[in-house]
């Protein structure tokens, strides 16, 4: 993340985190930003930062970690200063759907009952309206679904375990039995395998803005007042590039 702050406008990050050793990997900022780490406990997030202390909050893909999502998103809320902006990205669902069907079928076929293996992620809906409950405004959603492709499943839940994204559920079974895996296997291919034979795997990824209400805050023209359409946007800024000469 350092390589997009500007020292000229930031002159102090503060890293945290759930885990120790995400905090403990080494980080270089830019000269001129001076650092500090805090160690998060799940039951009690941010609750160590004052009210209105920060300018900005950013989250990596880390919040589906989080047990309290609308309790985080308070808090965000309330340590972030008057026009201070919350800015992120978390996995959605149908993220490693292919996975999570394959280990399913598998699991019913082979035992008679589903137990969850994976996390559970938010949707579109689900994100905009937990900005709005803990009161931000503003609010701007995208998405963006990246897939790549591996050679089997098992190499597949073996990178996702070098990603540190095994399964944070507590409860459900702790682990899988040899058969369903090899079941799991053979479904995922039957499935989903391209005509050469990789695997495919999804991730569903939301960004969002939400930004702290502020009395000098701008305000959103209301709806149909605008004057020029989105469809001309490209032709307005060729027009800037190139201005059209003047009519005589």
């Amino acid at each position: 993340m350092y390589k997009h702050v500007n020292p000229h406008v930031t002159s102090h990050v503060i890293e945290c985190d759930t885990a120790q050793g995400c905090l403990d990997v080494p980080r270089i900022p830019p000269e001129g930003i001076t650092t500090e780490q805090v160690l998060l406990q799940q039951d009690s997030l941010l609750r160590e930062f004052p009210d209105n202390s920060q300018d900005m909050v950013v989250s990596n893909l880390w919040l589906h970690w989080v047990n309290d999502l609308p309790g985080l998103f308070k808090e965000v809320n309330r340590v972030l200063s008057p026009d201070g902006v919350f800015i992120g990205s978390m996995f959605s669902t149908d993220t490693i759907y292919q996975l999570r069907v394959s280990l399913q079928q598998a699991e019913l076929e082979r035992t008679g009952g589903i137990s969850p293996h994976i996390s559970p992620f938010v949707t579109a809906q689900d994100l905009g309206s937990l900005l709005h409950a803990a009161k931000f405004c503003m609010i701007t959603l995208d998405s963006d679904l990246v897939t790549t492709g591996y050679p089997d499943m098992y190499y597949i839940m073996e990178d996702l375990k070098g990603m540190g994204e095994n399964s944070c559920l507590g409860s459900g079974a702790p682990f899988l039995r040899r058969d369903v895996l090899t079941a799991a296997s053979a479904i995922y291919n039957s499935l989903y395998a391209e005509p050469d034979g990789t695997l495919p795997l999804s991730f569903n990824v939301l960004y969002f803005i939400g930004w702290k209400e502020s009395a000098t805050q701008g305000v959103p023209k209301p709806r149909g007042s605008q004057t020029m359409s989105i469809a001309d946007l490209d032709q307005m800024m060729e027009n800037l590039r190139n201005p059209p000469p003047p009519t005589s």
